[in-house]
């Protein structure tokens, strides 16, 4: 009998006694245990959650959806990078911070940062992705430029975790993208990495030619390379996407819509492959590994392309993707509030058309994972609680590879975080805002059945003033709601 569970979560207010104020930033971890059931339920199980010291200032604390930030290493510890903001305000912190849990998130531990007021430190517009090989964890990010604003230059750094003392090492970041020449003219942003069978390191990320265009830059999508030795970045000199600056038409994309573009690299059978957005549409490429380096990639093939008005997002990033054992690849995507499921199956070099999943229930940050074989997909929603609108979080499952998932109102299980059913409001204006959420969980996870999952959301202003270079463009303070989740089998 296949497994699935349909996992409501709605956006609530912990309970009990609160040892912070409205003003400061924390990560908020709700923490449940979903008992198996037997038979269906008529009403939702009501769960509470648990606060944890977890703390930034940005709401870009844990972005973005296509970027891998939460990994478990061989102990079924589980690790997180998240963004702090930076430190002299409510909840500031030092920048990328990664954080392991040895509970499943009940408890935290703070790791190494990298910030130090070197040409690689983060601060608040910085992003990461990574990847986890053995014990080490292999990062890139992007470095705030100078002064202050979106992008810089791009770094790589091995993280090393000894597993007898539960404590992570931090090695030498190494330059990947020089955004320094010509007073940050062009700046790199929103990398990813993957590593290839033959040991080589890729990082993909966009670069935005600001010297040529404040408002509209130019913007494309670009490839570095590191060999396994001697160890040493080189660019590819390929360019993915077109170059030039589109202005789109909505006015939901943000004023510089050439930013409007992301990647993902993912390992296939014999090389790596690509998944990139311009705007609305989403791209596949890919290269075999005996290929040259410099070697043109297979020409794009369109996996699918929205249709107007765009949805808002500013990075065309909001997307989420995982490989499993076979290198068969498992995409996530939101469409005009709808939640999308799409699968290349790698023996056939074929996308599948797409598994609408949800109807417009306004979803926004996906992401997707592999819990011992069983196909995840979690995504942030709104829905009505009589004429007031709330946040959620709900869940999708299948056990066939992606070939069928429960269909609309079909589902066995719901579960309700019950409390406070908090509303949602516009801006940072009030205590609690659960307008820009994301959603974070460990790609794969091979050694539970249980999911930890964190919510991102925003908790008042943090007083970093917007003309200070080093804070955000928002003024906010922003927390997260975690779930453990266990897998069901009816």
């Amino acid at each position: 009998m296949s497994r699935y569970l349909d996992i409501r979560l709605y956006a609530i207010r912990v309970s009990g006694k609160r040892s912070f104020g409205w003003n400061d930033i924390r990560l908020v971890f709700l923490a449940f245990l979903l008992a198996p059931l037997c038979v269906a339920q008529s009403a939702p199980l009501t769960f509470e959650g648990a606060t944890t010291t977890l703390a930034g200032d940005v709401d870009r604390m844990i972005s973005y959806r296509h970027q891998e930030h939460s990994w478990q290493t061989a102990d079924g510890h589980i690790h997180v990078m998240i963004n702090t903001g930076v430190p002299g305000y409510t909840g500031g912190g030092n920048g990328l911070t990664l954080y392991s849990s040895s509970d499943n998130g009940l408890t935290w531990q703070q790791g190494p940062s990298l910030i130090n007021g070197g040409l690689f430190s983060t601060g608040v517009y910085s992003t990461s992705d990574g990847v986890l090989v053995g014990d080490d964890l292999n990062l890139v990010y992007s470095a705030n430029r100078v002064p202050g604003g979106d992008g810089g230059s791009i770094w790589f750094v091995v993280l090393h975790y000894d597993a007898s003392n539960q404590s992570w090492s931090l090695g030498t970041p190494e330059l990947v993208f020089d955004a320094s020449p010509n007073n940050y003219a062009v700046v790199g942003l929103n990398p990813t990495v993957t590593i290839d069978q033959q040991q080589r390191t890729w990082c993909t990320f966009v670069t935005e030619n600001i010297g040529a265009s404040a408002t509209n830059p130019p913007s494309s999508i670009k490839l570095a390379e590191r060999a396994p030795s001697p160890a040493s970045w080189q660019d590819t000199g390929l360019i993915f996407g077109p170059t030039t600056p589109e202005q789109v038409p909505t006015v939901t994309v943000p004023a510089a819509p050439g930013v409007v573009r992301s990647a993902r690299l993912v390992v296939t059978s014999n090389g790596i492959g690509m998944i990139y957005t311009v705007h609305q549409s989403f791209f596949w490429v890919r290269r075999l590994d005996t290929a040259a380096v410099t070697t043109q990639w297979t020409a794009p093939k369109a996996i699918f392309t929205s249709a107007l008005p765009y949805d808002k997002d500013p990075y065309a990033s909001h997307f989420s993707a995982v490989a499993d054992s076979q290198h068969n690849l498992n995409l996530a995507v939101v469409d005009h509030g709808r939640l999308l499921y799409f699968r290349y199956v790698d023996g056939r070099q074929a996308w599948s058309q797409p598994q609408v999943l949800t109807g417009n229930v306004k979803a926004t940050y996906p992401k997707i994972s592999l819990v011992q074989g069983t196909l995840e997909i979690f995504v942030n929603a709104v829905m009505n609680s009589g004429s007031t609108p709330v946040g959620v979080v709900e869940g999708y499952q299948s056990t066939d590879n992606g070939s069928s998932f429960p269909s609309s109102g079909g589902f066995p299980y719901k579960y309700l975080l019950l409390n406070d059913q908090i509303t949602i409001t516009a801006g940072d204006s009030g205590p609690l805002d659960f307008t820009n959420p994301r959603v974070e969980m460990p790609a794969v996870l091979n050694n539970t059945l249980t999911i930890p999952v964190l919510q991102q959301y925003t908790d008042g202003p943090s007083g970093c003033p917007d003309t200070s270079p080093q804070c955000p463009p928002i003024d906010t303070v922003n927390r997260a709601m975690s779930f453990q989740i266990q897998v069901i089998t009816p």
